[in-house]
Parts: C-alpha cells; structure tokens; sequence
C-alpha cells in the first residue's frame, strides 16, 4: 500500500550514547536505531507511510501477519475457516493474549477496532476493499450503528460476511492499520493513541520524545520473548545518521542506501541487500495544462535517458519497465515501450499541436532536497529535454514543502515512489483508478477502470496476475508516469546484531528475531 540497531550490555551503553543513559537502563539490552523523520501518529487508521510503518510494526498485531515467505500466518486469530464459497470467514482467537495494558482481548475488540478503521477511512487507504462487506454501506452513512457483516459469534469467534469473494482481504488484515485495540480505546482522548497504542505486539511504546521514540520489551507477549529489551528509534538528519553509524551509535540503519558514493569510516559492519517492492518514477499530473495532452507526455517518455540517469544518479538500482514494482503479482521486467528516442519525442512534440510559445514555456519538475545526487539528476534532466526543445527546470522542495502541494495536487511533474506493504498490485494500481481520491495522476480510462474492479474479486492469483498485467499496458499507454527503477534497499548493520531480517512488505525489521552479541 500508497512511505521508509543495535547491542547493549554495560560496556555497549557507555558506547552508545553514554551522556544521556538513563541509570534504569544499564543493565538492559538496548537496540538503537534512527529515522530521518517523525510521524504524527502510529493510531492504526495514520499509519501510511515508512516512518510510521516501522515504529508501528513492533507495537500493533491484527487477526493475522506475514511471515519471512510474506505469506499469511496466524497472530491473534489461532485459525481460519473460509465458508459460502468465499463470501464469509470466520476467525477463531487464541485464548488468554493480553493487551499492553493487561486485558484480555475478545471478539468485541475485533469489532470494534475493523469498525472503527472502516468509519474513520474518509480518504479510502483500502481503496474501497471494505465496502465489499456486508452493512458497510449503511454504517458509513450512518444509517445503521454497528456494521452487519462483522459479528462477535462469542467471546474467542468474529465472523465477516461479504457480499461478493474478496480473495485478498487477508492482505489488508496483515497490515498494521488492522490492528486490534481494546474496545472503546480511541475514544478515551486521555490515552493518546496518536503515539501510544495499546495493542498486542512483541513491544509497546514507553517514551514519544523530541528527538526519539522508546519502545520497550512486552513481557506477556504471546510469542516468542525477543530479546531486546528496549528500541530506541533516534530522529537525525541523514548526515547525523552516517557519522552516528561510523561512530557506533546506532546499530544499523538503510539511510545510507540512498548515498550510493559515500565511502563508510567503519570495517564493523555487513550489508543486508533486500529487493523491495518499492518503485521510484516522474509522476505526471493529467489534471494541468500541458499535461493533459497525451503527446506531450508520451514526449516526455522518449526523451529521457533512464539508462544515464541511473549510472549517474542512482548507481547499482534495478531498472523499471513496468508499473508495477518489483515482486509483486503482474510485474514484468519486459514491459517498457518507452526507450530513449530523442528523435521520436521530437515528432510526438509536432503532434501535440501546441505552439512553440507553450512548448518553450518553463516546465517545473519537482524533487526533494534530500534526493541523493540532486545536481546530477537536475543537469541530466534539464538537458535531455532541453534537446528535445523543452524549457525544462527540476526545482527541490523540502518534504513538508512537498507534501503540501502533493495532497493539494499542486505539483506537475514530480519524482516520488510507491512503497507496498500489500502482496497485490491492486494497492499500486488503484492510485489510478478515475473513482479514487488518492488519484494523483489524475488518468481517467475506463478499461483501466473496469480492470481493476475485476482484479478485486478474482479468487486465481495467476488469472488476477494476468488482468493486473493487462492494466499494466493501460498504464503506460497513459503516459502518467515515467518509471525509472525498482529499489534495492541495503542495510548496513553492526556486526554485534545477528539474525538481521527485513521484510520486504513496509519495509520493516523484525526487532523481535534479532540477538545482540556482546
């Protein structure tokens, strides 16, 4: 979906940290790690992007979870039975988890906790994928109380009912934004929920501080005990975060994966190498002038040089052909029609039928300052399509800059990516879906349209691969967006950290498997 370490004994906390060790800790095993940003919430309905992801994911557990093969596996729910050829599902909970805060959960926290993320989802995060259950409808405009399809059978047993199969549902379930909370949590403002949940992962928050997050150790977790007994999440600046991992103060971190020529002042280390479904292109917004015109963006397909973009610009990456990112149903790394062409952009230039005032007309593309490499990729893209005869200019925005007129769709060409914590293409490829919100392109087809909503009750995985392939080729017919690479995220850790997992969904770490060495 559309986003993103360490060992401690006594010797280790004077190495890490020293001035600001807390005397509780000392005889504590402590993992640090960091993040370049904040988020504002880890409530299960604000976890969208990366930084949420990451500190939400030790903290929140749902029904079910993805294990390393990213397939579906119990957590609070011991077990599953699908009925009525799909269109219900009943889960059976385990018996005697506990809340962090000590109550045993029950089949009315399952029903409350899906109920509530259903009427707080104004902005569609699901893309409609709760609207398939029964009563739904009526619940969110408020024509009935509680929602008829999600039922407390007894006390260990929630039955969901649909009105048509909906074969990825589980997906959604393994996402951190379905976790289970305590009935009626959210609603007591007292409880902050915005940065301490209560839920039934393998940490709970302990501290929401300026410049870091602590996260400590849930002792009646019903798994396996990790051994790390506080996570400490550090705020830096992505210049912080190096000399912090060369000067061993942090434990690990992938911040470094976006500053491919930065040599690392440390022999301590190894590099963990995970091919995530995260895919980096130049967005097109349909919705401005000239963009709304179907030769001038094809245009701007064959007049960039990719291949020179990521030998200079992001070096070691995995070129982009398709729309879908790398490992998810319906990606292939044939597709592309759109090769570097200068002389074809020219000719879909003459085609669009604009004077040459429009086409000299300053063009902004817009980046983030914290892009890596940001001159070479501004100087590269200036001058392919300036020989193209475009007026073209790349300008940088800081992130809260840019998210500001991103949601505003005040932004014309953009560079951005999509990061997926859902095995399903549907979670790419419903951003262009003419009938969504989040539709940031603004590309309305139809075909695209009625593809998608077919994918979405389709029970074979290879046949909805298929109709995601097919909705795939739209895509880029389209021309919205100009793929570039799909994203290798490398993680350098300490060499004192073993088992050192990530997932490729999120990406997130799996703090609960890792053991500290002293």
């Amino acid at each position: 979906m559309t986003h993103f370490i360490f060992i401690i004994t006594l010797l280790p906390v004077f190495l890490f940290f020293s001035p600001k060790v807390d005397g509780n800790t000392l005889n504590k095993i402590i993992y640090h790690t960091a993040i370049t940003a904040k988020p504002e919430s880890i409530d299960p309905k604000d976890v969208r992007n990366v930084f949420s992801v990451q500190i939400a994911s030790p903290v929140l557990e749902g029904l079910v979870k993805l294990n390393e093969d990213l397939d579906i596996v119990p957590a609070i729910a011991k077990k599953w039975e699908i009925r009525n050829d799909g269109k219900e599902i009943v889960f059976y909970l385990r018996q005697g988890i506990k809340f962090h805060n000590g109550k045993e959960v029950h089949a009315k926290d399952v029903v409350y906790s899906l109920s509530r993320l259903i009427r707080e989802d104004d902005e569609h995060l699901f893309f409609h994928s709760f609207d398939n259950i029964v009563g739904v409808k009526s619940f969110k405009e408020k024509k009935e109380k509680q929602i008829k399809g999600i039922i407390s059978v007894d006390e260990y047993t929630v039955l969901i009912k649909f009105n048509n199969p909906n074969p990825t549902f589980y997906q959604i379930l393994a996402t951190p934004n379905c976790a289970i909370l305590p009935e009626n949590f959210a609603e007591n403002k007292n409880n902050k929920i915005e940065h301490y949940p209560i839920s039934t992962g393998p940490f709970k928050v302990d501290s929401w501080l300026d410049d870091k997050i602590i996260l400590s150790r849930y002792e009646e977790y019903h798994g396996k005990q990790p051994q790390i007994q506080k996570l400490i999440f550090h705020v830096m600046k992505d210049e912080e975060i190096i000399s912090a991992f060369e000067n061993n103060q942090i434990h690990d971190t992938f911040a470094l994966s976006m500053y491919h020529d930065v040599p690392i002042k440390s022999s301590s280390h190894y590099i963990v190498e995970t091919k995530i479904p995260l895919l980096y292109f130049l967005a097109i917004n349909t919705r401005q002038f000239p963009f709304n015109n179907i030769s001038f963006r094809r245009a701007l397909q064959y007049g960039l040089d990719r291949k020179r973009l990521l030998k200079e610009v992001f070096p070691g990456e995995t070129p982009a052909y398709s729309n879908i990112p790398y490992g998810i149903g319906g990606y292939s790394i044939e597709k592309g029609k759109y090769r570097y062409n200068p002389e074809k952009a020219k000719k879909l230039l003459v085609e669009t039928k604009l004077p040459k005032k429009i086409l000299v007309k300053k063009t902004i593309i817009w980046a983030r300052v914290s892009m890596p490499n940001k001159e070479k990729f501004k100087k590269i893209i200036e001058e392919n399509l300036s020989d193209i005869g475009l007026n073209i200019e790349v300008r940088f925005l800081t992130s809260k800059e840019f998210f500001d007129r991103f949601y505003a769709r005040n932004l014309g060409i953009f560079y951005a990516g999509h990061n997926v914590n859902l095995n399903d293409a549907r979670y790419v490829l419903s951003w262009y879906e003419s009938t969504t919100q989040q539709n940031f392109t603004g590309m309305n087809n139809s075909q695209f349209d009625f593809l998608i909503s077919l994918a979405r009750e389709e029970k074979d995985d290879y046949i909805r691969s298929r109709i995601f392939s097919k909705a795939d080729e739209i895509l880029s017919d389209e021309a919205v967006q100009i793929v570039l690479y799909n994203k290798i995220l490398r993680t350098h850790v300490k060499t004192n950290v073993k088992n050192f997992m990530v997932s490729a969904l999120g990406p997130t770490v799996k703090y609960e498997q890792m053991e500290l060495i002293p």
